[in-house]
């Protein structure tokens, strides 16, 4: 026995027990064939990308998103409940054994009505992602369902003046301290992630952070040297926040805020830990992470007897600077911002601890990060802007000067601030073991310039390129007359587990399926002599064709094929990509450009067009749309 009943075909099977309940059980119910002939491929798409996106059981806003930009029709409330059933029972239906607990939070999420139509679980409805991506969809369908009940109860309680910054009181303040995503995160970034999570969707952090709702449109990251988090990090932070709220039984809104926990510092540790970190920060060690026990080390040189270990210290570093965070912005409620234990600072020791600390940490993770890869590659520029300064200003500074060169005393600023903190390199001059060997500045100025290399990396855009690498910071070296010896930016390749199929002879394999969307025909051939069929980052191999899926240029709401090849252009190129037409070219549609790219943005243009998108600029990658890497 299988533990059904026989049922006519058609019909969810009925269990002869509690225990057999599969997650796409739905007794008595016929399965709708005209409704699901109704949805197309592009119709369950959309679904599943919003479904994805703001949860299931929000049904008014799925009907909002799914519609907007008129590519597709507005579905009722009742057919889109229906298919979002069906999806999460097919997702639920795909995860493994042992996630039995998650599977059953997804049973009971499931709501239906008599007026929603039967849609079986089938995979083919919601493609072969599905079993891959089945326990990271369950997860955030499970953590968007919590969020979503967690947001309702809230505004049950406050139906006509909601007070956001209540939404967490009914969690200690502990909960706020491990992982956050950033120095400067306080409470009240928590409340705004999960409340922008709900408004926004699962993610989208940059409509976050412009929505003057929200405490993330105030953080001023180009004026203090704050990090802004990465998507990652807000990400696994919010995992952290619903875990810890799913523990909790009964949500008190109105309980008081408790912004700090008693610890057992003393005044005086807090004070000379304040001042350490505010003129020393964090240093890091030899993978790129904060350094804690070289923090100890200082603390048993300044204190005493100092019984206080590393993730004392970490924590404690972590309570000062939430502390100055409330102390400059308190929370509506705070009057006399102290910690628990009555220790209060300043708003100037504050602002220095804040404005110090995300200055050296920018110096140490960004710019002398990777072997000071940042540092290196943008020391043209940085040569060029001082050059600049010095055509356009007649004061006496040092760095207006012949004799200052910037990969020496620029370079030996930068890291004698990381080695060895401000006040240190405040008195950098005469010092021959950074460069400085016969020549004098100024505390001031030693500040002035800081301030102003601190600017000029910050002004550079591609940041994240260089966060992705891991490197040992550079070791210094020096000449014979004691000047630094300039360090080469060491490259790495890239790595793939992507396995290419060959034939007995070792000869690739074509078709070439790369994923879903991509196929590659033929790999073409290398052209040598001419230059402008390579650059230092592609290679635009004669011949070269590939099949890319993307959104039809003709129809929004269908998705076709493109034919992308590179042909011989004499001296440079020519890129040609043809929409297809039952696996055929549509060759009176061909578009020719001198780049890939050129040929892509024609595309999306038309396919923005017919989605009455309201988008002012295009960007698209052809390298990657063509599978160039």
């Amino acid at each position: 026995m299988n533990g059904y009943v026989n049922e006519p075909p058609g019909k969810a099977p009925i269990p002869e027990n509690e225990e057999a309940i599969p997650i796409d059980t739905f007794p008595s119910r016929q399965a709708d064939t005209s409704m699901m002939k109704k949805w197309g491929v592009n119709d369950r798409e959309n679904l599943k990308k919003w479904l994805l996106t703001f949860g299931y059981g929000r049904w008014k806003k799925l009907r909002e998103v799914m519609s907007e930009g008129g590519a597709y029709t507005t579905k009722p409330i009742p057919e889109i409940r229906s298919f979002a059933t069906a999806l999460v029972r097919t997702v639920g239906e795909n995860l493994p054994l042992e996630k039995h607990e998650l599977k059953k939070n997804l049973t009971k999420m499931i709501q239906e009505t008599e007026e929603d139509f039967y849609i079986p679980p089938r995979i083919k409805d919601w493609g072969q992602m599905v079993r891959q991506r089945a326990v990271p969809w369950a997860k955030r369908l499970d953590m968007l369902w919590r969020i979503k009940d967690l947001i309702r109860k809230f505004k049950k309680q406050y139906q006509t003046d909601p007070k956001w910054g209540n939404l967490l009181n009914f969690m200690s303040s502990s909960a706020f301290y491990g992982q956050r995503p950033s120095s400067w995160w306080t409470r009240r970034h928590d409340v705004d992630l999960i409340r922008g999570t709900y408004k926004h969707g699962y993610a989208n952090y940059t409509a976050m952070r412009s929505d003057p709702q929200l405490s993330f449109s105030q953080v001023d990251t180009d004026g203090t040297f704050k990090e802004f988090p990465s998507a990652d990090t807000i990400t696994r932070r919010l995992k952290k926040l619903m875990i810890a709220i799913e523990k909790i039984e009964e949500y008190d809104f109105e309980q008081e805020q408790q912004f700090f926990e008693s610890t057992d510092w003393n005044s005086n540790e807090k004070l000379v830990l304040l001042k350490l970190i505010t003129e020393y920060g964090v240093p890091l060690n030899l993978e790129g992470k904060n350094d804690w026990n070289l923090m100890k080390e200082k603390m048993d040189g300044l204190v005493p007897g100092n019984d206080k270990g590393a993730n004392s210290i970490e924590r404690m570093v972590q309570h000062l600077r939430m502390l100055a965070q409330h102390t400059i912005h308190p929370e509506e409620d705070q009057e006399d911002v102290k910690d628990a234990d009555g220790f209060s600072m300043s708003i100037e020791q504050a602002e220095n601890l804040q404005n110090n600390f995300n200055k050296l940490q920018f110096v140490r993770k960004h710019i002398l990060k990777n072997g000071s890869e940042l540092f290196n590659n943008e020391l043209a520029s940085l040569q060029k802007a001082t050059e600049k300064l010095k055509s356009e200003s007649e004061e006496l500074k040092p760095w207006l000067s012949e004799e200052w060169k910037c990969e020496v005393h620029d370079r030996g600023l930068l890291n004698a601030l990381a080695d060895n903190g401000l006040e240190h390199v405040r008195c950098i001059s005469d010092n021959p073991e950074y460069g400085f060997s016969g020549m004098q500045i100024s505390p001031e100025l030693v500040n002035e310039r800081i301030q102003y290399l601190c600017e000029f990396f910050r002004t550079i855009t591609n940041l994240q390129k260089y966060s992705k690498k891991k490197r040992p910071p550079e070791e210094l070296t020096f000449d014979e007359k004691g000047q630094i010896r300039p360090v080469m930016p060491v490259k790495k390749t890239k790595t793939s587990n992507f396995v290419v199929p060959r034939d007995e002879e070792g000869n690739v394999e074509f078709p070439l399926m790369i994923n879903n969307s991509l196929t590659i025909l033929n790999l073409g051939e290398i052209e040598t002599e001419r230059p402008a069929y390579h650059s230092g980052r592609n290679i635009f191999p004669i011949g070269f064709k590939s099949i890319r899926e993307h959104t039809s240029m003709f129809n929004p709401k269908e998705r076709m094929q493109y034919l992308c090849e590179i042909l011989d252009g004499g001296p440079k190129p020519l890129f040609k990509v043809t929409p297809m037409k039952e696996k055929e070219p549509i060759e009176n549609q061909a578009i020719l450009k001198d780049s890939c790219t050129g040929c892509w943005i024609v595309i999306c243009n038309k396919v923005n067009e017919l989605q009455r998108s309201r988008r002012s600029k295009v960007t698209v990658s052809g390298t990657d749309r063509f599978g160039l890497w």
